[in-house]
């Protein structure tokens, strides 16, 4: 679990660990630098659970902080966590089982529950169970396949894969999956294990850029890896209709997801959050309408 000025989600998120069923398992949270009480809560919670391991660093971002956990970790299969999110209580349990019956998969994820930054649900991920379904989606550049923090993963695989790269900082865990691919079969489960915190400082909002050409350039080098070519016709239209989300388009996205669902109320309070953030925005006023009159 990496940590960077967590405070607010980081108690949550480790008691969600703390909680599993399957009790056999080592915490190994890597403090990146952190400037609030991040550490401080690492520690307290360390001080209660010898399961605990704590590493207290300067920063260097996310790939070094997986770096220096991965030097650590004694543990034959990776499970990751991030700092802002919560694992249900059976999540390492099913996802165990699953890897002990079927030793040709080298690394399991699952569905997920996107929420917003209060907590509040949103919506579940879509279900792609086969390593055919997963690769497919990745090399389309139309998501992740297999979402990074709900995997647990061979440390073997890992291993050959050649583990987290400096030089794809911000899109590392595509990088990965890309090689992961090439070493054995990958699987997500179909319950709803892991729920996905969304909020404004994540990579996406601060370097979202950085992210899309790190995952091109990933790509390209899978190729060179391999041999093979891809569709850069189709991929490339793919990547210049992408545009870097804002609060405000998240906010109003948050709002139509929740009318949709009959979460009337929450849809009001995005909405007005988007009308807040972007006065001048007609789509801002017009999802607010559509709160008004649901």
């Amino acid at each position: 679990m990496p940590v960077y000025n967590l405070e607010r989600f980081l108690d949550e998120a480790v008691r969600s660990i703390r909680a599993q069923t399957f009790t056999a398992w080592e915490l190994i949270a890597i403090d990146d630098g952190s400037t609030d009480r991040s550490l401080a809560i690492l520690q307290q919670h360390a001080a209660e659970d010898p399961r605990i391991r704590v590493l207290s660093r300067a920063n260097t971002g996310i790939v070094g902080a997986l770096q220096d956990g991965l030097a650590v970790a004694r543990g034959l299969l990776i499970a990751r966590m991030d700092g802002d999110d919560f694992s249900v209580p059976q999540r390492f349990a099913l996802q165990v089982e699953y890897l002990q019956s079927h030793p040709e998969c080298i690394a399991v994820g699952c569905r997920l529950e996107f929420m917003d930054t209060a907590g509040n649900r949103l919506r579940e991920s879509r279900h792609l169970p086969t390593h055919a379904e997963i690769a497919a989606q990745m090399l389309a550049l139309e998501g992740d396949g297999i979402t990074h923090a709900t995997t647990i993963i061979r440390r073997a695989a890992l291993d050959q894969a050649g583990g987290y790269r400096a030089e794809y900082d911000t899109a590392e865990d595509y990088d990965l999956f890309l090689r992961l691919l090439e070493v054995g079969e990958t699987a997500n489960l179909p319950q709803v294990l892991y729920r996905y915190r969304q909020h404004f400082s994540s990579t996406l909002y601060t370097r979202f850029d950085k992210h899309v050409q790190a995952r091109k350039r990933a790509l390209i080098d899978m190729e060179r890896r391999r041999g093979i070519t891809l569709d850069w016709e189709k991929l490339n239209r793919r990547l210049n209709a992408l545009h870097p989300p804002t609060p405000a388009s998240a906010l109003r996205n948050w709002s139509m997801t929740c009318l949709k669902q009959g979460q009337t109320q929450l849809a009001r309070q995005h909405a007005l959050g988007a009308l807040c953030r972007s006065p001048w925005s007609i789509e801002s006023w017009r999802v607010m309408y559509w709160a008004l009159c649901a």
